[in-house]
């Protein structure tokens, strides 16, 4: 059997391996998951909201009782990007095409409609203090980055490794700036081109999602030109007020507005050339994301899908039907098993912290503890 980081080093020189990055990789660096990040936004709102704004608070308070009422939650824990999707239709209640269909929303809704005409929905209002909330809490909380570094450092020759991430955060900006490895984010290129221009050497970094320190700026309308807004780097995104260039929640993931189409077909250029996509801790519920990884295995060119998650350790109760991780799981051949030409899976069954060791570290001797 071949030991993982020896295989991941066995690649042709016309190709780099791609890491995709979900949010499992940055949860040892400090950043809240997706359950524990609900209770912080909702400390947050509730703290700083003034005097006059204690209906922003108490809408998300009851957004948060009612989803914790149904079946939708685990255990009465509230996935943030759920109760963002929530606020978000709600925001939207009176423009959705089923608007019509409805004759009344629950009672409660419509205590927080807009008080006097023209004034903003506070469900609108609450949609971006979310969002601002969200930057907030990520950007002060204490990074601990030093698991990191061997991937960073990898990726330092972009002609071997590529990562493209769906977290905000700045983990891997962090850790290239403690280790010495320039990283680049391509945005500034991006907002003066339109187009993904990476240097020959520093890491390759593709946020697919957007970051943190990526603000929204309004450009005044002239004569001939229609108003629009651009994208700018802020250099204290806890302390910015401007609107973050996220894309968050459980809907609307493909915006057209921004770089995230474009980002998008990079990935899948970037999939095109590979001959391994390695997956740190993404659970597989971003269908635009799913659908490129399931085209790139149907390219049967002897590729390699390795996917590290702790919560494989035990497969013996998956079914095939459930979700495309378990498809995933269910219908490749396991790498050394077959010797066709078709994709094949690896499962690490590791942390974040651990799997990256071992597979980017050229320092680790104990490599036979993930071959498999």
């Amino acid at each position: 059997m071949r030991h993982l980081r020896r295989s991941l080093h066995q690649r042709s020189s016309t190709t780099a391996d791609v890491v995709l990055l979900g949010a499992g990789a940055s949860a040892e660096a400090g950043v809240q998951t997706a359950f524990e990040m609900t209770d912080a936004i909702i400390r947050g709102i509730q703290s700083s909201s003034a005097a006059g704004d204690c209906d922003v608070a108490e809408a998300l308070m009851y957004v948060c009782e009612r989803l914790r009422a149904t079946s939708l939650t685990r255990a009465g824990s509230l996935d943030v990007e759920q109760v963002f999707s929530a606020v978000e239709l709600l925001a939207e209640r009176d423009r959705l095409e089923v608007a019509p269909f409805i004759e009344a929303w629950h009672n409660d809704v419509d205590r927080w409609r807009a008080r006097e005409p023209g004034s903003i929905d506070v469900f609108e209002a609450l949609t971006k203090r979310m969002l601002v909330e969200l930057r907030r809490q990520i950007a002060t909380k204490r990074k601990r980055t030093s698991y990191l570094e061997p991937l960073v450092r990898a990726a330092s020759d972009p002609s071997r490794l590529k990562i493209a991430t769906l977290n905000y955060d700045l983990a891997i900006e962090v850790a290239g700036a403690e280790c010495g490895v320039v990283v680049h984010t391509g945005i500034s290129k991006w907002v003066h081109s339109g187009r993904w221009r990476w240097p020959s050497s520093g890491a390759s970094l593709l946020k697919l999602h957007g970051s943190i320190d990526w603000v929204w700026h309004h450009d005044p309308p002239t004569v001939g030109r229609l108003p629009s807004r651009f994208i700018a780097q802020s250099p204290q995104p806890e302390h910015d007020d401007g609107d973050p260039v996220l894309v968050f929640g459980l809907r609307g993931k493909l915006r057209a507005e921004g770089p995230f189409l474009s980002a998008l077909a990079e990935f899948e250029s970037w999939l095109e050339t590979s001959q391994r996509l390695v997956v740190v801790g993404y659970s597989f519920r971003d269908d635009h994301v799913n659908q490129l990884i399931r085209r790139w295995t149907f390219d049967h060119r002897s590729r390699e899908l390795v996917v590290v998650d702790p919560s494989l350790r035990d497969e013996a109760s998956l079914s095939p039907q459930s979700d495309f991780r378990t498809t995933l799981l269910c219908h490749l051949a396991r790498s050394g098993t077959s010797t066709g030409p078709e994709t094949k899976l690896r499962v690490v069954p590791l942390g974040a912290a651990d799997a990256i060791t071992e597979l980017f570290d050229p320092r680790t001797l104990n490599r036979d503890r993930i071959s498999i």
